[in-house]
């Protein structure tokens, strides 16, 4: 994707979310950050469940890794 062609697509929003726990929401973000990111996407995440930072904790480890 081209810088032009990227300042004119506005931002999407995606939003993850189920109360139940071990519904797979960290690891279905984990695969759409990743393929966007594979696909030239800029991604920014946020984790909003401040007690397990499933998220959080996997981009971590993940980069502790790649380190």
């Amino acid at each position: 994707m081209t810088d032009v062609l990227r300042e004119r697509v506005p931002a999407h929003v995606i939003v993850l979310g189920n109360e139940k726990g071990g519904s797979g929401k960290t690891t279905t973000a984990m695969h759409v950050i990743a393929y966007l990111l594979q696909s030239g996407f800029r991604v920014g995440s946020i984790d909003l469940d401040g007690r397990q930072r499933s998220l959080t904790r996997y981009v971590e480890n993940r980069k502790a890794w790649a380190e």
